[in-house]
């Protein structure tokens, strides 16, 4: 799928650490998947022919089976010994990291949510050179790092629009407009900071209707409110305190 020449200055981040940098391991091979339906075809009893539904889409929207990714790494050490206690260092590092953040470096900007199911020799070239590949269950989409690290769990992937814009509300300012070229209501990401130590809240109007107060318990916080939806369309947005709200649109990408 790749060059492997160009493979070969890249690796993947997973758990705190990089394959390249932190344990030596070559990028010889990659794999992301590609995004496939899920079906839940059942039979429909009492006919006369074969006639099947499929509930997989019985909300409207479509579901996704989860990608497969596969990376292959040639591991060289000195001595064989040493290539055994290196690879049983990788293996440690991939299997026993919890469910998390996957980045691939030929894909810039993005991240996988994944987990590694399993690390095999897949050939010896001698007895201390040996390729290694590492197999991992990833969320269907892969995730933009500009614009949040979760997914909207009322996102569509058929007919909602991507925003790019992170806009930033101050408590000096006036009214911010908050345009949506989604067709359906949207749950953004909100990160408060305070300008002071004793400021306490922000207080926040969205679309003509006062809100809950966002309290220094969230100073920084990344945090997502059921009450702070922006419509589809143009919304408008006023924010008093002593400081100032980011609203984080996320981006997904099959």
């Amino acid at each position: 799928m790749y060059n492997s020449l160009i493979l070969g200055r890249h690796g993947i981040r997973f758990g705190g650490r990089d394959s390249r940098r932190d344990l030596g391991l070559i990028l010889t091979d990659a794999d992301i998947g590609s995004v496939q339906l899920k079906t839940v075809d059942v039979n429909i009893p009492y006919t006369n022919y074969p006639l099947t539904y499929d509930f997989s889409q019985i909300c409207g929207e479509p579901i996704y089976l989860p990608r497969k990714l596969r990376f292959t790494f040639v591991l060289n050490s000195p001595a064989p010994r040493l290539w055994q206690d290196k690879y049983r260092d990788v293996c440690e590092w991939l299997i026993q990291q919890p469910r998390g953040e996957l980045y691939f470096d030929v894909i810039r900007g993005y991240h996988f949510t994944a987990r590694c199911d399993k690390v095999g020799v897949t050939n010896m070239y001698n007895d201390h050179v040996g390729g290694i590949t590492a197999e991992f269950t990833a969320d269907p989409y892969m995730l933009s790092e500009d614009y949040g690290d979760t997914p909207w769990d009322i996102f569509s992937f058929d007919n909602d629009c991507i925003n790019k814009t992170r806009i930033l509300a101050t408590s000096i300012g006036g009214e911010t407009d908050i345009y949506s070229f989604a067709s359906r209501d949207i749950v953004p990401a909100l990160r408060a900071r305070f300008l002071t130590d004793t400021a306490e809240q922000l207080n926040v109007r969205l679309n003509g209707e006062f809100l809950a107060p966002i309290t220094r318990d969230n100073n920084g916080r990344k945090i997502r409110r059921r009450d702070f939806i922006i419509k589809p369309g143009r919304n408008k947005l006023l924010i008093r305190g002593q400081g100032q709200l980011d609203v984080e649109l996320i981006e997904e990408v099959l």
